[in-house]
C-alpha cells in the first residue's frame, strides 16, 4: 500500500496504519483494515485488529445478490479516504495523541472501584465519605456495575435517572448524576474512553423533597421520654442551638462559657477531627434554659473537668451518633408517638426560629452556613445579640410554649 494510506506517513497516532484490499471472487469489494489500542483491566494496552467491507469495486458482474447490491461503488482512492474517516471516527481523538480505549472486558463497576474511587476518596472528609459510598454502592453500581465501560449509553443513563427521580429525592438523584459524570470524565482522562458519553447528561425533574420538622409539643413529648439527664440535655441542645450532632458530641466542658458554646471540632463514627466546613467553626449562642440544664448535668456527671467531654459514652469517649440514635433517640420518639431523624432537629430549630420572627440572617449565623440562597449578603456576620435573641425565642416557644414575635 502506498504512503498516502499508511498512518505513519500521514502523521496518524501510533499503531493506526491501515490498508484497503480487494476481496471476493465474482464480485470484487473493498475491505479496509486498521488497528486500535485498548486498555484491559490491568491498565495494559493491547493491539486489536479491526476490518470491514465498505464498498464494491467499479465494474464487475451485473448480477448482484441483495447484500452486495446495497454496497456503494468506490474507487481505490475513495476506499482509502473512507479508511481514514473510519480511523478518525473509531479513535475519536486528535492526531498525535494516544488511541488507547477500554476493552469490552472493562466494566463500569471495575473502573469506578479500582480506577476512579482511589483518586477521590482520599480527599473526602470522614463526615461525607459514608454518604458518598452509599450513593455509589446503593444506587449507581447496582444499575451499571456489569455494563461494559465503552458501551455505556447516555440515553440509557438519562432514562435511569428519570426513573430514579420518580422514587428518590433531588439530593440523591443529583449525586448520582454528578458521580456518573465524574467517573466517565476520569475514564477519558485515563484514556479508557476516547469520548465522554455523560458530558451532556442533564438533571431530570424530581419530586418535591419532604423536609419534616418537629413542633414544640412533639419536642416536649420526646424530651419527657428521655429519662437520662445526659440524653435529655443532648436532645434539647441539638434543637435549642441548631448544632450538628457531630459538633455537639465533640464538645468539652471548657468550650462552654454559659452564654455560648465554641465549635472547633467534630466527631464522626468515634473519630474526632475537623468540623464539616471551615465556616462551621465559631461560637453558637446558648439560651438561658439550656444553660440551666447544662449546669444540672455538669453537677451530676462524674467527669465535669474542662477537658472532659460534655456528652461522654460509658467508655468516656464522645457519643457515637449512630448508636445514640438507635438506642436512645428512636425508642424515646417511638414511645412519644413521634417519627424523628437527627436531620429533623436542625431543621426544627430553623423553622421555629422563623415562625418566631427571627431574621434569616440571625438563623444563618447561628447555623454557621457560609451561604444561604434567601440571604442577599451571604458573608455578613450577624451580631451576637441577634443570635442570642434567636435562641431565646426558640427556647421560649419550646420550653414555655409562648413563642412568637415580640412587640
Amino acid at each position: 500500500m502506498d504512503d498516502s494510506v499508511k498512518g505513519k506517513a500521514t502523521g496518524r497516532p501510533r499503531g493506526q496504519e491501515g490498508y484497503a484490499e480487494k476481496v471476493g471472487d465474482k464480485v470484487k469489494k473493498w475491505k479496509i483494515h486498521w488497528h486500535v489500542y485498548e486498555l484491559d483491566e490491568n491498565g495494559k494496552e493491547a493491539r486489536k485488529h479491526r476490518s470491514r467491507v465498505i464498498a464494491r469495486c467499479p465494474g464487475g458482474s451485473a448480477a448482484l445478490n441483495l447484500i452486495d447490491s446495497q454496497l456503494p461503488e468506490m474507487t481505490k482512492y475513495e476506499a482509502e479516504r473512507e479508511l481514514r474517516r473510519v480511523i478518525d471516527q473509531q479513535t475519536g481523538i486528535l492526531r498525535g495523541s494516544s488511541t488507547a480505549k477500554a476493552s469490552s472486558s472493562v466494566t463500569f463497576g471495575w473502573f469506578a472501584m479500582h480506577r476512579w474511587l482511589p483518586t477521590r476518596q482520599m480527599a473526602w472528609r470522614e463526615s461525607t465519605k459514608s454518604t458518598n459510598l452509599h450513593i455509589l454502592n446503593g444506587y449507581i453500581l447496582p444499575a451499571w456495575e456489569r455494563t461494559s465501560l465503552r458501551d455505556l449509553d447516555a440515553v440509557a443513563v438519562a432514562k435511569w435517572l428519570g426513573r430514579m427521580a420518580e422514587q428518590f429525592s433531588e439530593t440523591i438523584v443529583q449525586k448520582c448524576r454528578v458521580y456518573m459524570k465524574a467517573i466517565t470524565a476520569e475514564a477519558v482522562e485515563q484514556e479508557y474512553l476516547a469520548k465522554d458519553p455523560m458530558r451532556r447528561l442533564i438533571m431530570p425533574r424530581t419530586k418535591k423533597a419532604l423536609r419534616p420538622t418537629l413542633d414544640p409539643e412533639q419536642i416536649q413529648s420526646v424530651a419527657r421520654q428521655l429519662a437520662n439527664t445526659r440524653d435529655q440535655v443532648a436532645f434539647l441542645a441539638l434543637i435549642l442551638t441548631g448544632m450538628r450532632p457531630s459538633e455537639l458530641f465533640a464538645l468539652r466542658w471548657g468550650d462552654w462559657d454559659r452564654a455560648s458554646l465554641l465549635v472547633e471540632r467534630g466527631v464522626v463514627r468515634g473519630i474526632v477531627g475537623d468540623t464539616k466546613t471551615k465556616s462551621s467553626r465559631g461560637r453558637v449562642a446558648v439560651p438561658k434554659a439550656l444553660g440551666d440544664l447544662l449546669e444540672v448535668w455538669r453537677s451530676e456527671t462524674t467527669r465535669p473537668g474542662n477537658d472532659d467531654w460534655i456528652f461522654p459514652s460509658e467508655k468516656n469517649t464522645p457519643l457515637r451518633l449512630d448508636g445514640w440514635t438507635k438506642r436512645i433517640l428512636k425508642p424515646a420518639a417511638s414511645a412519644a408517638g413521634v417519627q424523628v431523624t437527627v436531620q429533623m432537629l436542625r431543621r426544627s430549630f430553623a423553622t421555629i426560629a422563623n415562625e418566631s420572627g427571627v431574621s434569616m440572617k440571625a438563623v444563618q449565623s447561628q447555623l454557621r452556613h457560609s451561604s444561604m440562597s434567601t440571604t442577599s449578603d451571604v458573608y455578613t456576620q450577624t451580631p451576637d445579640k441577634a443570635q442570642s435573641e434567636a435562641v431565646e425565642r426558640v427556647a421560649k416557644k419550646i420550653v414555655n410554649g409562648t413563642g412568637g414575635k415580640t412587640d
